[in-house]
């Protein structure tokens, strides 16, 4: 017999062969969100090999793309976030603890919200998400462990003739953890499901490889494409036979079950295609990848499994039901011979049902029913029971209530009821069946979970209410700590404390009335009076004894203000406090003089304490602030010309006052960087003054020179007009040195003082027209000034 090895395509062996890939399916759905046009779900489903994959990262995230389908032109990039990681619920554990199964189902998502004016294109759009490699063991197909695999849906246009197109894709169901028996009958059902009611059309197609390669397993981004590489087939199969057998692997159509009679052992990929069809005309695609395996299965020797209720005659069981009416709002044990050494599980519309693993299943829903039994012992093959047809008739609602308000108080009576009339009661508590309890009603005497089995006599239905209870004991409300005199001063810090356990709250009073927002097991006196409190748990209460407090006067203390003082102007300063009996503290402080010099700079808090004749003492504060002057600058010293306007850059502490004067020539005389333009040169003065009112000054000059008109050509043509080169305004600068330069930098004129101006000759021989260099340099302070000439003739 050939070795057994693993399923669900994440098998980590077949036939002693290592399977690499941790990826083994997976399908995507774009669900509608609302009514809203463009708003989606997007989902991307992934099988995950748990054991094979233990090494592996899971993807936090991971990156779709949208394309057109005319031109493959890619849309949009979507983030899927990794939602929730749900187990694969096994038909056979005894099987998937022998190979070492352990699947999981990764589910990706992203809310989207499409622009249904970008989305018109009549051929419509895909989606694609790519990975490289499969399982290097699986048979069917050639080199698997180097090919890719390709996860794919398309969408018809969001905006058709004008008007917005709401659909949904179809959506597959949850796949169960199965295995093929060669030369066995089998089914599995991979039916989608479509919320907008459309027609779904189910294929069998070849896989798709996509662009992912071992050098590049993981690409950033899908590539888009009308024609993405398949899978090649191994020798032997194709698309309408990707698992052989008689008959080979086929879907139904309509129905989406899988079926076969595998004839041949081993590993299989295959790939179901759903078409989505509305009035008749195709409207969308979602492709599921998947894996299963065919084994040589041991025969099971359990009893072949038949469903039955409880009710069903003792010589009717092995026969089994095929359907059955339940009640609504109640349910249905459906139960299967209880066998040694079996394992069993239950199946709802062909879906394993997670946790539902022992020989009986209680069903509250309709819909087709089937158990699968499987040797807890020796992996070997399962038996699976008829489908059984649940219907739900009309039925009533069955609740249990209690005579008192829950949670109820130990000194109460509990008594729990049930609906009256013709039906039969069996009364449990926990798990636990109350002897005697066969009426409508039963006492409940402590906390926990208490059901009813009610059946109706004439219809058989039955119901099962359940109510929690809970009962609290009475609380205790006794003092736990209470001060040893009953007198103090106001300012003492008195606390009284109650006895406190779980569940207990507090309310504490004065002179019998609550006091807002005392809700602690501890209060703190702060008035005469009598004190209690009360004590409760849930509706259950106990009103503690009083206790009597006495608080004696407090005296009042006052300090006058204390001005501050600028450390560039450092001076004591008396402190004055009321009544006179009081004495000051505080850092700086000698007697009742604070001295600055003695504190330094900063905030120094300043007290006043005055006790009267109880030793009861009163305290006031003030602060002490000693400012250090503030830090300004006036900035360089600036140069401009008459008519222009300098920024004067000054520096200063943030928080203070500024003034610049005189104002005449500034933008504004309360900035730190104002505009000048004064007429003549000037000094200006900035004075900073804190809030505390100290002051720190600091000048800057600006000097004015006088404008020098340049003219950027002369026509030395002899015709009086513009012969030379008049500089109007150079007479103000009488050491200016004036030189004129060809293009490749030979001086062809100088002039200090600029007596005898330009006029285009150099050495008695006229200049050619052309374009020459000028350097001013007014040698009294301003800087040089320099420029291009033009001499045109």
């Amino acid at each position: 017999m050939k070795k057994l090895c693993s399923l669900l395509g994440v098998f980590l062996c077949l036939c002693g062969q290592a399977i690499a890939n941790h990826i083994v399916g997976g399908n995507m759905e774009m669900v509608a969100k609302s009514a809203v046009p463009g708003s989606y779900d997007l989902y991307l489903n992934l099988f995950f090999d748990e054991i094979g994959g233990k090494n592996t990262r899971k993807d936090p995230s991971i990156t779709v793309s949208i394309f057109r389908k005319r031109d493959n032109s890619r849309m949009l990039n979507i983030q899927l976030n990794l939602q929730s990681t749900t187990p694969v619920q096994y038909a056979n554990p005894a099987c998937a603890t022998a190979r070492s199964l352990q699947t999981s189902t990764l589910r990706y998502w992203a809310p989207i919200d499409l622009p249904v004016a970008n989305y018109d294109d009549p051929q419509g759009y895909y989606i694609a998400w790519e990975r490289c490699c499969r399982n290097s063991g699986a048979d069917n197909i050639v080199s698997p462990g180097a090919a890719g695999m390709t996860f794919y849906l398309e969408f018809p246009a969001l905006l058709r003739n004008g008007q917005p197109f709401l659909d949904s894709s179809p959506v597959f169901g949850s796949v169960n953890g199965e295995y093929i028996c060669v030369n066995k009958p089998f089914s599995f059902s991979f039916a989608a499901t479509d919320q907008d009611g459309d027609e779904l059309r189910y294929s069998l197609v070849t896989p798709y490889a996509g662009y992912a390669t071992q050098g590049q397993p993981n690409p950033n981004l899908p590539t888009g494409s009308s024609n993405y590489p398949l899978v090649q087939w191994a020798s032997g199969f194709d698309a309408g036979h990707q698992i052989n057998g008689n008959p080979p692997l086929q879907v139904g159509s309509g129905t989406g079950l899988l079926t076969v009679t595998a004839s041949q052992l081993g590993l299989h990929v295959f790939t179901v295609q759903v078409d989505e069809y509305r009035n008749g005309v195709k409207i969308g695609t979602v492709r599921r990848d998947f894996q299963l395996l065919v084994v040589d299965c041991p025969v099971n020797t359990l009893k072949d499994p038949t469903v039955y209720k409880d009710d069903t005659p003792e010589a009717d069981r092995d026969k089994g039901i095929v359907t059955a009416n339940f009640c609504e709002n109640g349910y249905l044990d459906l139960i299967t011979q209880n066998q040694p050494d079996a394992s069993y599980q239950w199946q709802k519309d062909g879906v394993n049902i997670p946790g539902a693993t022992s020989y009986r299943y209680r069903a509250e829903a309709p819909g087709k029913y089937q158990v699968v039994v499987s040797s807890s012992k020796v992996c070997s093959e399962s038996k699976k029971s008829v489908m059984v047809t649940l219907v739900m008739v009309p039925g009533i609602k069955a609740e249990i209530t209690a005579n008192v308000p829950l949670p109820a108080c130990a000194n109460q009576k509990v008594v729990l009821s049930t609906l009256t009339g013709n039906y039969s009661y069996l009364w449990k508590y926990e798990s636990d069946t109350l002897k005697g309890q066969t009426t409508a009603s039963t006492p409940a005497a402590k906390s926990g979970q208490y059901s009813v089995r009610v059946q109706d006599k004439a219809t058989s239905c039955y119901y099962i209410p359940t109510k929690d209870v809970t009962i609290n004991p009475i609380p205790k409300a006794i003092f736990t700590s209470v001060p040893s005199k009953r007198s103090f001063c106001g300012e003492d810090s008195v606390a009284l404390a109650a006895f406190d356990s779980v569940g207990y709250t507090f309310q504490w009073r004065l002179n019998g009335q609550p006091i807002a927002g005392a809700t602690g097991s501890k209060y703190t006196i702060r008035q005469s009076g009598t004190y209690s409190f009360q004590a409760s748990i849930g509706n259950c209460r106990t009103l503690s004894d009083t206790f009597n407090v006495a608080l004696y006067p407090s005296p009042t203390a006052a300090l006058d203000s204390i001005p501050a003082v600028c450390s560039s102007h450092l001076a004591t300063v008396t402190l004055v406090g009321t009544p006179a009996s009081g004495a000051f503290s505080g850092k700086g402080v000698v007697g009742s003089v604070f001295n600055p010099v003695a504190s330094g700079p900063g905030k120094f808090p300043i007290t006043y304490t005055v006790r009267n004749q109880y030793g009861c003492k009163a305290v006031a504060t003030r602060i002490a602030v000693v400012t250090l002057s503030p830090k300004i600058s006036a900035g360089p010293d600036k140069g401009m010309v008459r008519g222009d306007s300098v920024t004067l850059e000054g520096v200063a502490d943030e928080g203070i006052t500024l003034e610049w004067g005189p104002p005449a020539g500034l933008s504004n005389t309360q900035v730190i960087r104002p505009s000048a333009s004064p007429a003549l040169t000037t000094t200006y003065v900035l004075t900073g003054t804190s809030a505390e009112g100290c002051q720190t000054s600091d000048d800057v000059t600006v000097t004015v020179w006088e404008r020098i008109t340049i003219p950027n050509g002369i026509t030395p043509n002899g015709d009086g007009t513009n012969d030379t080169w008049e500089l109007p305004g150079i007479e103000h600068y009488p050491n200016a040195e004036v030189r004129i330069f060809n293009r490749w930098g030979s001086e062809l004129f100088y002039s200090k003082g600029y007596s005898r101006p330009f006029d285009g000759n150099r050495n008695g021989s006229r200049l050619p027209a052309a374009t020459y260099y000028y350097v001013i340099q007014p040698n009294n302070g301003r800087p040089t000034i320099s420029g291009s000439l033009t001499i045109i003739l």
